[in-house]
């Protein structure tokens, strides 16, 4: 079974999905795909806000806030604001994709970001996360690959992070469907929910 785990480390939600995706997977046999997308340029395309956190009314924001640490208690990891907020994410992202264990690394970087409150648009940040110098020169060239990601998503019908694809046929969107994906993992079968391809042009 295949399990599609699609992320920006700019999202805390996305942040408490990455500390259990690999778990959950290993209990099932799933084999996790990390796939990064650029969230703001998604959310964008979409006609969306850049951060939706910025548009919610006091009480809604004050509540979320609160709400992502009750869930880091519930996991039990360490959730600290990072110290640049919103998260510049587009170099980490960048690094992830040139990073020869691109899964291992995104998982130091989200705990950098979001475990430890540091700022990952810093190449320094990046490079205590395991970005040598051959990693950070790449970077730059993963441009296109990086939009092309955040395309395929859109086209998928991805529309947020953290979202999870099982099987190319059902979608997951929120840390908080992890239990729900636990279930899928053991062989619920709910309705599929993944927008379908759009259909290929002549040859």
């Amino acid at each position: 079974m295949i399990l599609d785990f699609h992320f920006d480390f700019s999202s805390p939600f996305a942040y408490l999905a990455a500390t259990q995706v690999e778990a959950v997977a290993a209990r099932h046999g799933a084999q996790v795909r990390w796939s990064p997308l650029l969230l703001g340029g998604l959310f964008r395309d979409l006609g969306g806000v850049d951060v939706p956190l910025f548009a919610m009314p006091p009480p809604k924001r004050a509540f979320i806030e609160a709400d992502l640490q009750a869930w880091a208690s519930w996991w039990g990891v360490p959730l600290r604001w990072p110290e640049r907020f919103p998260v510049r994410s587009v170099l980490a992202l960048r690094t992830t994709l040139a990073h020869p264990e691109p899964e291992a690394y995104a998982r130091r970087v989200f705990h950098a970001a979001w475990g430890e409150g540091r700022d990952i648009a810093d190449p320094a940040v990046l490079v205590g996360c395991g970005a040598d110098e051959s990693v950070l020169a790449a970077a730059p060239t993963m441009r296109d690959a990086l939009r092309a990601r955040t395309d395929a998503a859109r086209a998928r019908g991805i529309f947020g992070v953290p979202t999870f694809v099982v099987d190319d046929r059902i979608l997951l969107w929120g840390q908080d469907r992890v239990p729900m994906l636990e279930a899928i993992l053991s062989g619920w079968n709910p309705p599929a929910t993944v927008a379908p391809r759009p259909p290929r042009g002549p040859r």
